[in-house]
């Protein structure tokens, strides 16, 4: 196993072409984010999380969770999260159940402020993130000079002027990305709304028209970046609890990877995998390599790798231009 993931990880660290163009290296170095979602609660799923991080770090640039840390609800235990200390320089983004306050149902207009979601998810961690923050804002990005990337994350939970001021924010990051000719990748809980693009990682068991048509009013800021000339990569998401690829036919330039639960109970009660605590498939996690040269994502899946068709979920490679899966 580590001596396959280490190969698998220096497979999808090298460019295709060693970087020559014409006789000149101007290939950027590739750019490899571990991302997990859905966690809810899971405190032995994060301490595998965090063990993963230690044995691989060297290959891995950067960790983000895309939100659903607590159980359930706001008044779940958030304890679990800072173990040992390993967890300081993970990146997450809100997710719905991290602010439900309705004790018995489901009412989403019953939610911790942005402020309250800040200082419990954000301020015991965020100077450790590298990231360009606002307090009491639970949004930030983060820029990888390097590889002239820059990762935003936003809260897709928010609403009404919260979200105007947000949609706002992400205008002038996305233009001054554009100026500093940086491709961007943008991570939040809630999906797009998006048709299936056949591939290994999209569940045969759902159907065209899955996501959040609320995300449209994000798609069209990043819709306005591209049209400027912008360099747009991905955006990556959770909250589905299935492994979905698609894209939103009113902005066909856009890609989306969501990625089913961590938390195994989770995912089984959704997604076409079946997984068992103490096997193999109890994790579920992709490494996401970024080639902005070739324009091509590479996936990795760590942990659960069969669909209950026995398709392998283990490695995908795709253009995030034209959606071609390069087979």
């Amino acid at each position: 196993m580590d001596l396959h993931i280490k190969n698998l990880l220096l497979q999808s660290k090298r460019p295709s072409n060693n970087g020559e163009v014409w006789g000149y290296k101007n290939q950027l170095p590739l750019l490899t984010l571990l991302h997990f979602s859905d966690i809810h609660k899971d405190a032995t799923a994060m301490e595998r999380v965090c063990d993963f991080m230690e044995k691989y770090g060297d290959n891995i640039d950067d960790c983000i969770c895309t939100g659903d840390l607590l159980a359930d609800r706001w008044k779940s235990s958030f304890d679990f999260w800072d173990q040992n200390g390993r967890t300081k320089t993970i990146l997450s983004c809100i997710g719905n159940h991290d602010v439900l306050t309705d004790d018995v149902g489901w009412n989403w207009e019953m939610c911790a402020s942005q402020e309250a979601c800040y200082k419990r998810f954000f301020a015991p961690y965020i100077s450790n993130w590298g990231c360009v923050y606002e307090q009491n804002k639970t949004y930030y990005y983060k820029d990888y000079p390097d590889n002239a990337i820059r990762l935003i994350v936003i809260n897709s939970i928010l609403r009404d002027a919260e979200c105007q001021e947000q949609l706002d924010w992400l205008d002038d990051v996305l233009n001054d990305a554009l100026n500093h000719s940086m491709h961007v990748v943008i991570a939040m809980h809630y999906p797009i709304y998006m048709k299936k693009i056949p591939c290994n990682f999209s569940t045969l068991d759902e159907p065209d028209g899955i996501g959040e048509k609320s995300m449209d009013v994000y798609q069209e800021k990043v819709d306005s970046f591209i049209k400027k000339g912008g360099n747009f990569v991905v955006w990556l998401t959770g909250h589905i609890h299935i492994d979905y690829i698609g894209y939103n036919e009113k902005f066909p330039n856009q890609l989306c990877i969501a990625i089913d639960a961590l938390n195994c109970y989770q995912s089984n009660a959704y997604s076409d995998t079946e997984r068992m605590e103490g096997m193999p498939s109890q994790d579920l996690y992709n490494l996401v390599t970024i080639d902005t040269f070739d324009n091509i994502i590479k996936i990795i899946r760590v942990g659960s790798n069969l669909d209950r068709y026995l398709r392998k979920r283990d490695t995908l490679c795709i253009n995030y231009k034209t959606f071609e899966v390069i087979k």
